[in-house]
């Protein structure tokens, strides 16, 4: 069973989100990423059932709500796995792909492999 803390935490969490920058959604999301808290994702977001998270992940999620978007460092210390918001700051919401480079490499096909191949590229 909850805490009345953590169950007026989930509440103001759910009244926020709706309303949050993008800034703040992905700082959210990396949080959730980096600290491996359960959730499952599709093409609308993540889902996180916050009935589940330890009243540390609720209080980091309402820090990370309620912080100053125009502040260059946000230095906010996550006790469960020592989180820092630096590498994460407005200028470097986006995660960085790192490009691989293209290998070629001679291959026989068989007949059908070619047909099949010919539909795809069409």
């Amino acid at each position: 069973m909850q805490s009345g803390e953590s169950e007026e935490l989930i509440k103001y969490i759910h009244g926020k989100l709706e309303h949050l920058s993008h800034g703040k959604n992905d700082i959210l999301y990396h949080y959730v990423i980096d600290n491996s808290i359960p959730h499952s994702e599709n093409t609308n977001g993540l889902f996180i059932n916050l009935s589940l998270c330890p009243i540390s992940h609720l209080s980091h999620f309402k820090k990370i709500i309620n912080m100053n978007e125009s502040q260059d460092i946000m230095d906010l210390s996550f006790t469960s796995s020592h989180y820092n918001m630096k590498e994460h700051t407005a200028k470097n919401i986006f995660p960085i792909i790192k490009t691989s480079s293209v290998i070629n490499k001679d291959i026989k096909l068989t007949a059908i492999q070619t047909k099949i191949l010919s539909f795809s590229l069409s």
